[in-house]
C-alpha cells in the first residue's frame, strides 16, 4: 500500500455535509491502528444528536496499483446513550458512497464517479473515554454484484474483489453483495488530517 496514493485519493473526494454543533460534546476524529488512514470515522455529537461518518480506502494493488476504492458511509440520528464518558448509537440505515480513482504522476482520475445510495443497514458505533476511542460495526447488503451501484463494470467488480480480498475489518463481496465494516479505533494520529464527512455523491445513474 503506497500512503502517498491513498493520501491524493482522501484529498480528490472533497465532503459536503451541513456542519452539527458538536458534546461529549464535539467532532472527533480516529483512523484504525493497524491501517491507520485505510479506515477512519468522523463522530459528531451533540447532546443527544450523533452523526457517525466512515471512510474505507483500499488499493487494487494487484491489477492496477494507481486504483483507490473508497467507500464513505453516513448514518446519523438520536444517540440510545449520550454522557461525559460514552455516546452510542444504533442506526437502520446508512447513506454509502461509491468512488474509484486512478491516482497517477501529476494528478488524479475518476474512474467511477462518487455515486450515493441509500440502504437498509445495520451501523453501530459508541464513542468511549470522552472521545479517546471507537468501535464501529456496519453490515450492509449491496446487492449481488452490487447491483445497488449501477453502472459498475465488470472490470471495476474485478478490481474491488482484489483490493478487498483477505481484509479482515474492511470485507466486502462484490458477488454476494456483503460489506462488514468494523472499526477500533484510536484518535487520528498528529500530522495526519481527519476525515471531513463523506461527500454527498450524485445519484446512481439509470440502469442502461
Amino acid at each position: 500500500m503506497r500512503p502517498t496514493c491513498v493520501a491524493a485519493a482522501l484529498a480528490a473526494a472533497a465532503c459536503l455535509l451541513p456542519e452539527t454543533v458538536s458534546a461529549v460534546d464535539g467532532t472527533f476524529g480516529f483512523v484504525d491502528p493497524k491501517i491507520q488512514i485505510r479506515s477512519q470515522a468522523l463522530a459528531n455529537i451533540s447532546g443527544s444528536a450523533f452523526q457517525i461518518d466512515g471512510l474505507v480506502t483500499q488499493q487494487n494493488a494487484s491489477i492496477n496499483p494507481n486504483q483507490i476504492i473508497q467507500i464513505c458511509s453516513t448514518a446519523s440520528g438520536t444517540a440510545d446513550k449520550s454522557d461525559a464518558d460514552t455516546t452510542k448509537g444504533s442506526f437502520s440505515s446508512a447513506v454509502l458512497t461509491l468512488t474509484i480513482l486512478n491516482v497517477i504522476t501529476g494528478g488524479t482520475t475518476v474512474d467511477f464517479p462518487p455515486t450515493t445510495v441509500t440502504l437498509p443497514c445495520k451501523y453501530k458505533a459508541v464513542v468511549k473515554k470522552g472521545g479517546a476511542l471507537i468501535s464501529t460495526r456496519l453490515a450492509c447488503d449491496v446487492g449481488e454484484n452490487m447491483n445497488q451501484f449501477p453502472g459498475l463494470t465488470a472490470d471495476q467488480l474485478d478490481s474491488i474483489t482484489t483490493a478487498f480480498k483477505s481484509r479482515k475489518t474492511t470485507r466486502l463481496n462484490p458477488k454476494s453483495g456483503k460489506l462488514r465494516f468494523t472499526l477500533n479505533g484510536v484518535p487520528t494520529p498528529q500530522g495526519e488530517t481527519p476525515m471531513e464527512p463523506c461527500p454527498t455523491g450524485a445519484p446512481p445513474p439509470p440502469p442502461p
